[in-house]
């Protein structure tokens, strides 16, 4: 009888055991204002919308916290940006007839916006923060009419591809990423002229900021690539246009820039070309990922990779952006003579 008892006693405790670990998580622990702080977040005003590129994340995002308001953001590509003047922008009306500011860095929706009475008196502009001062090996290249890819992405390195179609090995394109090169390419002069365009064209908006880049300088390379700012510069330039358009900031909280999402911290990130021949600390940090983390890679990685990128590519059939491939390859060249 006690054995069957024992038995009887052992199978309920494994059964509580079973039932105990069973049990459901807990729910998150919410104040009892949960819903009304909810409710109120959605109805914030002002409304913004922003309509453009890469750099929409981050502007609608210091947009709200800056104004305590909502911002909603489409990424239009060059593409979109076409449909979107035609007929597209109706995919888009609920947001934009719901918006009470409307943001874009394309010239081409602003203007086509700003014809139509619905939207014309909210709608704003100002520039995209594009500036090759930093990098003025980057260029953006097509094959074939299409956009070509390599490691870095959409960016690729104006001396590599003249090393590669002039017929230098790898090694011997290495030898030319030095100061002395790159001045002979004319790199010194675009950064200047990138500099003075960049100022001039947001100047042409009502927007002077100056006096912002000679302390960004202070503080070290503030864009990642051609027309990939840091975090600190998209919040600055947010700011200066909601002055210029007079619309009120509320949060001067001192940690703020911190409060939105660096989303172009995981794209591509070009280092800034020594003033020696120390190449040793050049790290590439490519927009792809493998096995859940990042790519990088350094100097010799990256003529390495371009290179096979470049294998399938015509020249003929191959575009540049801003730059005369032949004269590069030329100059390249000469120098190896």
């Amino acid at each position: 009888m006690f054995r069957w008892l024992n038995k009887a006693i052992k199978k309920n405790k494994a059964q509580k055991v079973i039932t105990t670990t069973t049990q459901p998580a807990t729910a998150p622990r919410r104040p009892l204002a949960y819903d009304a702080m909810i409710a109120n977040s959605k109805a914030a005003r002002p409304r913004f919308l922003v309509l453009s590129g890469c750099q929409s994340k981050m502007i609608a995002g210091f947009l709200e916290v800056l104004t305590l308001g909502n911002a909603n953001y489409h990424f239009l590509s060059i593409k979109k940006v076409e449909t979107f003047c035609k007929d597209g922008w109706k995919e888009y009306q609920v947001d934009l007839d719901n918006a009470d500011f409307i943001y874009t860095q394309k010239k081409q929706v602003a203007d086509f916006l700003l014809s139509q009475n619905r939207y014309k008196d909210k709608v704003f502009y100002f520039p995209v923060i594009n500036c090759a001062y930093f990098h003025p090996d980057i260029a953006y290249m097509q094959h074939d009419g299409e956009r070509l890819v390599g490691p870095m992405g959409d960016y690729h390195s104006i001396l590599i591809t003249a090393a590669y179609f002039a017929g230098f090995t790898q090694q011997q394109t290495l030898a030319f990423f030095k100061p002395e090169v790159y001045k002979l390419l004319g790199f010194d002069e675009k950064k200047d002229k990138e500099r003075t365009t960049l100022l001039a064209r947001f100047k042409k908006e009502g927007i002077d900021f100056s006096s912002c880049i000679a302390r960004w300088d202070s503080e070290g390379q503030w864009m990642r690539t051609v027309n990939h700012p840091t975090r600190r510069v998209i919040y600055e330039v947010v700011l200066k246009v909601l002055i210029r358009d007079d619309i009120k900031v509320i949060n001067h909280s001192p940690s703020l820039v911190d409060w939105v999402e660096d989303d172009l911290a995981r794209s591509a990130e070009w280092p800034l070309y020594p003033q020696d021949d120390d190449n040793s600390l050049l790290i590439f940090k490519s927009p792809y990922s493998g096995l859940g983390k990042g790519i990088y890679f350094d100097l010799n990685g990256f003529v390495e990779y371009s290179f096979t990128s470049l294998e399938l590519v015509e020249k003929n059939k191959l575009s540049v952006s801003g730059c005369r491939l032949d004269e590069v390859i030329e100059i390249l060249q000469k120098l190896s003579r």
